[in-house]
């Protein structure tokens, strides 16, 4: 199989045959009057119950009174304790009046609670979330499920401190769609007989706490000729399906903790169309030795260029094992290796894949083509978040981060450089965390300077963090400081709660601490605002709301929502606290003289943040707390990304906005389930200048970076 050269280009699944199953007869009407405040959501449960283990999607028209009425849809899927949730996405030509078919498949789901699988689909909810406070309708027809056989399944396991089945799941399913396979992801409680009939084979990603019933239904998917695809931590039985023997426990090399796995080298003949080398970087893997009828496809490489015989890929009939959890969703050789494995499967699938790849790579000449001839801009400002406090993908150093930068036209580098609990530096205010890496700030800074690169520290509020040590957070739970949920419920990644003294002290002293003892040039707040409207109602709130309001809240937190004046005032409450940091911050450094540049990365909407999140970024703009500010704009239509900004523009001027507006953009983000396409953010950089704005801030400096970058540069990005 030839190479794809960036991969951006949709595979078109085609599937003859959709078979569609209706779920309600008519039409179905949600609707909402005028309103006080905009955080009034409308909704309605759908009387929908259904194992969808089975379905490939859910289906059906939507109809608008004014999409400019709503921020954003939502489908909700009641499940035991808790939902599976969609966001759902409008086509581009959407119109008011008219009809948009919607569908939502079971991978565009997140969860929210303890939903109790798939299978146990109680109702259905759909939801739209208002941007203005008109009289609003929403009308479904055509209610349905498409209940057509996939070609493979990707069972999603209940392994890992941090949702690990999930997201190695995920990763799996997007890399089978790139390669053209027909893919449903469930989870381990869904497995039941039956469930994989008609499907060619059956991915485990990693399902180190499968439970015997679920792996006896493998086995007999097996034993009636499905194959199988696993990954490192799997059940016994698993394992002797596949013809593997696990020699020890992981591997772990002893260098400085570090593992020096560096990725799969072909071992002999391989299998057909196996790349001689398939880079991945692995903390650990199995030691696994194959037993009669298995064969090793692939030994790991270690960073030093050397072949171990330790086998990273082995073959049998009843299918294949990878010795560590599968990390490639997207190069050119990932898509090589795993297409590979899956057509000794599924053979027939190369095949397929290939027929498609001559128009996918016609499309991708023309949509380079056209990014290459639109035209550059000098003088503007072009920034770029880093979500890595080491570099461009987490393993570039900061030196070959900011040259790569500097060549590829950008002015300024937003750095993730601190949390809500810790520091990528030593700081007098935070902990720094555990890494044997040194001082971030100190080394991107260096880099900074020397490529000419304007560096501004982008600080997570209140969100602890992953690297959060168990005795920052023990000391917060104790002290009443983390934020509870409207049912009492500690929140589930930790924040800080934005009402209590010490939380805020903590955020502007850190803040503060940057721009005046580190040197740099810029400050910028994230996550400066509330999870949602479900936070914070600890004991702390309740108490400082109560001694603002004057007297006790009767029904707490119920009158929070239910009773107007309680809900404005809790509305107001929220906002202040917020809005007392930026405030703080800015007063102080600009009391020491100090003209470091104070940004903030907001949501989307300047009429819902304050009342739903508590973010009055407006406001903030207006007073001149912001010398810029960044709205988070990731949308994979460039029309729609013209029609927010220019939204988001008109707000900003009429409320006499001081700063500048530099607007978000995104080549891959959590709501996109695959990266855009160049021409799709060269046209979205289109939109910006065509608003008159004077510059645009780019989500993220990743891998993809690396190959997205380049193209702009040619085109859009050309002139410095």
């Amino acid at each position: 199989m030839k190479a794809i050269t960036f991969g951006f280009a949709l595979i078109a699944l085609a599937v003859s045959g959709a078979e569609f199953e209706p779920a309600l007869k008519g039409e179905v009407s949600i609707t909402g009057p005028t309103t006080v405040r905009v955080d009034r959501r409308i909704a309605r449960d759908l009387p929908i119950r259904r194992d969808m283990t089975a379905v490939k999607s859910f289906r059906f028209d939507l109809r608008i009174s004014n999409p400019a009425d709503f921020i954003s849809y939502i489908c909700y899927f009641k499940s035991g304790g808790g939902w599976y949730k969609a966001s759902l996405e409008l086509p581009e030509d959407a119109a008011p009046g008219g009809w948009n078919p919607i569908t939502v498949t079971t991978k565009d789901t997140e969860t929210e609670g303890k939903p109790d699988g798939w299978k146990n689909v109680e109702a259905v909810r759909i939801a739209g979330y208002r941007s203005t406070t008109n009289a609003v309708t929403l009308t479904l027809r055509n209610i349905g499920f498409d209940v057509s056989k996939p070609e493979a399944y990707v069972v999603q396991g209940r392994g890992g401190p941090q949702d690990d089945g999930s997201r190695h799941a995920s990763i799996f399913v997007r890399a089978l769609e790139m390669i053209g396979v027909e893919v449903r992801q469930v989870s381990e409680a869904d497995v039941a007989p039956g469930l994989f009939d008609g499907a060619a084979f059956v991915v485990l990603p990693f399902n180190p706490q499968m439970k015997p019933e679920a792996c006896a239904v493998v086995e007999a998917f097996v034993k009636k000729g499905g194959k199988l695809f696993a990954c490192y931590g799997q059940q016994p039985a698993i394992m002797e399906l596949l013809g593997v023997a696990v020699k020890g426990n992981a591997y772990r090399p002893s260098d400085g903790g570090k593992s020096n796995l560096l990725g799969f080298a072909k071992a002999g003949a391989g299998l057909p169309g196996q790349p001689d080398f398939l880079a991945q970087a692995s903390w650990m893997c199995r030691v696994v030795k194959p037993l009669a009828g298995a064969e090793v496809a692939a030994f790991w490489r270690t960073q030093d260029g050397k072949t171990t015989d330790m086998p990273g890929l082995v073959v049998s009939p009843n299918g294949a094992y990878l010795s560590h959890v599968w990390l490639n969703p997207g190069s050119p050789e990932s898509s090589a290796f795993l297409m590979a494995v899956v057509d000794r499967l599924q053979p027939g699938v190369r095949a397929r894949f290939e027929a498609r790849l001559a128009a996918e790579r016609a499309e991708e000449t023309r949509m380079l083509a056209a990014t290459r001839a639109m035209p550059s801009r000098a003088g503007e400002r072009r920034l770029i978040w880093c979500h890595s406090a080491w570099g461009m993908g987490g393993t570039n150093d900061w030196d070959s981060s900011c040259r790569f930068l500097q060549k590829n036209g950008f002015t300024d580098l937003v750095v993730n450089l601190a949390w809500g609990g810790y520091t990528y530096y030593p700081s007098k205010v935070l902990p720094q965390a555990e890494t044997e890496r040194g001082d971030a700030l100190e080394q991107c800074r260096a880099a900074c300077r020397k490529y000419g690169i304007k560096m501004h520290v982008w600080k997570v509020c209140w969100k602890m963090g992953r690297a959060v040590s168990p005795a920052f957070v023990q000391a917060a739970k104790d002290a009443g400081r983390v934020q509870r949920t409207r049912g009492g419920e500690v929140s589930d990644d930790l924040w800080n709660c934005p009402s209590d003294p010490h939380c805020q002290r903590l955020e502007i002293d850190a803040m503060v601490e940057l721009a005046l003892e580190k040197k740099v040039d810029g400050i910028h707040f994230d996550y400066i605002r509330y999870p949602g409207s479900n936070c914070c109602f600890c004991d702390g709130c309740r108490k400082r709301f109560e001694a603002k309001l004057g007297h006790p809240v009767a029904n707490w937190p119920k009158d929070t929502l239910s009773d107007e004046a309680v809900a404005s005032a809790w509305s107001a409450f929220r906002r202040n606290n917020i809005t007392h940091v930026v405030k703080t911050v800015h007063d102080r450094v600009r009391a020491a003289g100090s003209r470091v540049e104070i940004s903030a990365a907001v949501f989307r909407d300047p009429v819902r943040d304050p009342e739903v999140v508590g973010q009055d970024w407006l406001r903030w703009c207006a007073e001149g707390w912001l010398d810029f500010v960044c709205p988070m704009d990731y949308m994979k239509s460039p029309r729609r990304y013209a029609e927010r900004i220019a939204r988001q523009h008109a707000a900003l001027k009429k409320a006499g906005s001081k700063a500048k507006f530099y607007p978000g953009m995104a080549i891959m983000c959590s709501h996109f389930n695959r990266s855009l396409s160049p021409l799709t953010v060269a046209q979205e950089i289109a939109a910006v200048r065509a608003e008159g704005l004077e510059g645009f801030t780019l989500f993220a400096l990743t891998r993809l970076a690396e190959r997205v970058l380049p193209v702009l540069r040619e085109g859009p990005l050309a002139a410095d």
